[in-house]
């Protein structure tokens, strides 16, 4: 099947966007396995890409360990973009925690606007498209970042397609395309493949589990503000270490900006965004959840995913 996956000659490309979590794995395992779904969404060859926040959980990494070589068995291109390798904004270079820690911030549940999911997922992986379509497409070596590499392959191979592992359930999370020539317009084909074949999360986690192979945990981010109480609970339960560092970072957070609160009366938010700190909500959490044993915690934490504002 290696050549199924990488034409001989062929200068189409297809990408999915792979969050290491059950939707985007769906779609992969439907990619290699189902002909009918792999006709339809996938022209020329197939470039898997992970972007990672360094703080993606232990259960993500080891996945992640085992998607690798499932790629390898079937010839399949997969990239693990890490933030040193010169992807991710500047902003962004040293992970999720290594922002908290060079600009005392925190992301809290009352932004609606996810950078992190924008500097750490969304922006690096076009920018490595540009520079892989650059180099290996258009043979400009000298200039591996040029910007408009990925307008001069679609001018000359037409639009990279890039599949979107957004279940049914979050269909609204879909970006509309524009009319006013954005360059994503003119050079991305995006395709939401679960949402055409009305797979919800449960789907994905059935289809998997039918083909035999692991089904792995919602991607999320250790330090995701969107997690639930129980979800907290869990963290803490499990890695406490976790739980006191980014409880840590909340509070340099609260004490850099209570001036600006205190002199312009602007919000400064706790992570929950409730005026609550990570502390108080875990005491609450331990007192309506505390008797859930680890297994019925890890059966919550296995539901669902947490990036469901964000729009791809």
């Amino acid at each position: 099947m290696r050549e199924i996956f990488d034409p001989p000659g062929s200068t189409e490309l297809t990408v999915l966007s792979y969050g290491a979590g059950q939707d985007s794995t769906a779609i992969f395992f439907k990619l290699i396995h189902d002909e009918k779904f792999r006709a339809r969404y996938l022209k020329g060859k197939l470039l898997v890409i992970f972007s990672d926040t360094l703080n993606e959980h232990r259960h993500t990494y080891d996945y992640l360990d085992y998607i690798q070589g499932i790629c390898v068995q079937y010839g399949i291109e997969f990239v693990w973009l890490k933030p040193d390798m010169g992807f991710h904004p500047e902003s962004w270079s040293q992970g999720l925690e290594g922002h908290y820690q060079k600009y005392h911030v925190i992301m809290s549940k009352a932004m609606r606007n996810k950078s992190c999911t924008s500097g750490l997922k969304i922006q690096p992986i076009y920018n490595f498209l540009s520079n892989y379509v650059n180099t290996k497409y258009l043979y400009s070596m000298s200039q591996p970042l040029r910007k408009g590499a990925l307008k001069d392959y679609a001018i000359r191979y037409g639009k990279v397609r890039v599949l979107l592992g957004i279940s049914c359930e979050e269909s609204s999370r879909r970006i509309k395309t524009h009319s006013n020539g954005k360059w994503m317009d003119l050079t991305i084909e995006k395709r939401y493949p679960l949402v055409d074949i009305k797979y919800n999360r449960r789907d994905c986690q059935q289809y998997i589990s039918s083909l035999n192979y692991k089904v792995p945990f919602p991607s999320n981010c250790r330090f995701c503000p969107f997690l639930s109480p129980k979800e907290l609970l869990w963290l803490y339960r499990n890695h406490p270490n976790d739980f006191k560092n980014w409880s840590n970072h909340e509070a340099n957070k609260l004490r850099k900006f209570a001036i600006q609160q205190q002199l312009r009366g602007q919000n400064n938010h706790t992570v929950f965004g409730n005026d609550l700190t990570l502390d108080e909500v875990l005491q609450q959490a331990i007192k309506e959840f505390g008797h859930l044993s680890d297994e019925a915690l890890s059966k919550e934490k296995f539901t669902h995913g947490h990036c469901v504002l964000s729009s791809y």
